[in-house]
């Protein structure tokens, strides 16, 4: 082998292992590992299946971690991206181009003050809510697919409501007909927010509000999108229990304890807008992974409680 050739290949190796390591979500190398080791493995799948950017890698603000003690192998599967946006009170080290326009009130004094604007920040998937606080999801999903969104209301003997259809609205399928990979997905909407309510229409105490997330590759006829004034519908329960049964599958979950109270990226923002605007290899990643125990392109339900502090 010649000198030259021999630099070569040296260089192009040397060049190699400078590169971060991508996993395609189409080849699961991870199979057979534990919650604290497939944590580890979490950014590069996340990463290997958004789009390529040519930006320096970043790899800061990455702590995946399983979310309970669990320590079953963790079985193949889909990673879903959920994160849960607290609206609160802007500082002066806000960026102003992620700032909101909004009325939030809170009490000083004892009286009720407004706040003209606000910023969303991370938070924790198992945190508990204020009455009266406001938030909203994001959702990051690693193919095409459409999402519904079931509401329910748990109430302190434990018992639920009846489920009501809150998402998609006919706007809502116009604007994105389908998630996809680097997308995010904004729930209500990226205006909109859901405030907390300890109390329900009927005067029950409440201790949280449920969210079943329905992720299908096909429409769901029995599940048409509310008209735009619509702000919900209710679902037969029977049916309910039925699009929960034929979806269900073991769920492993993840927290990204790096980035918890950090606020919203310009990025995140644009990203659920326009259907060019994506989330690359590069970007900030979701703040919860839902490993779900079924094949890319399957019909899944995740189910997502927001427990209400009394």
């Amino acid at each position: 082998m010649s000198s030259l050739m021999l630099v070569s290949l040296v260089i192009i190796s040397l060049s190699l292992a400078n590169q971060p390591l991508r996993i395609s979500q189409e080849t699961d190398d991870t199979r057979g590992l534990k919650p604290v080791e497939y944590a580890k493995q979490l950014h590069n799948k996340i990463a290997g299946g958004r789009p390529r950017s040519n930006r320096p890698t970043k790899m800061a603000g990455i702590n995946y971690v399983p979310a309970s003690t669990d320590n079953s192998i963790v079985a193949e599967g889909v990673d879903v991206g959920v994160t849960f946006w607290r609206l609160r009170e802007v500082r002066k080290i806000d960026d102003p181009a992620v700032v909101e326009p909004t009325r939030i009130v809170k009490r000083v004094k004892g009286k009720p003050v407004e706040l003209e604007k606000a910023i969303p920040e991370r938070a924790h998937s198992e945190a508990t809510w204020a009455d009266g606080e406001k938030f909203r999801l994001s959702i990051e999903v690693p193919f095409e697919c459409f999402i519904y969104i079931v509401n329910q209301e748990r109430y302190i003997d434990g018992s639920l409501s009846e489920p009501y259809l809150v998402y998609p609205t006919k706007g809502d399928l116009a604007r994105n007909a389908k998630a996809r990979s680097g997308k995010l997905v904004y729930f209500p909407n990226q205006q909109d927010c859901f405030e907390i309510a300890s109390l329900a229409e009927s005067g029950r105490k409440k201790v949280a509000e449920v969210f079943a997330i329905l992720l299908s590759p096909s429409m769901i006829e029995e599940l048409p999108p509310l008209a735009e004034q619509e702000e919900k519908r209710r679902v037969e329960p029977a049916l309910f229990e039925r699009l929960l049964s034929d979806r269900h599958a073991r769920i492993w979950k993840f927290e990204n304890m790096a980035t918890l109270g950090t606020s919203i990226t310009r990025l995140e923002k644009k990203a659920g807008t326009g259907d060019n605007e994506v989330l690359t290899d590069h970007d900030p990643e979701p703040q919860s992974i839902y490993h779900v125990a079924r094949k890319k392109g399957d019909s899944i339900v995740i189910t997502v409680p927001i427990p209400i502090r009394n």
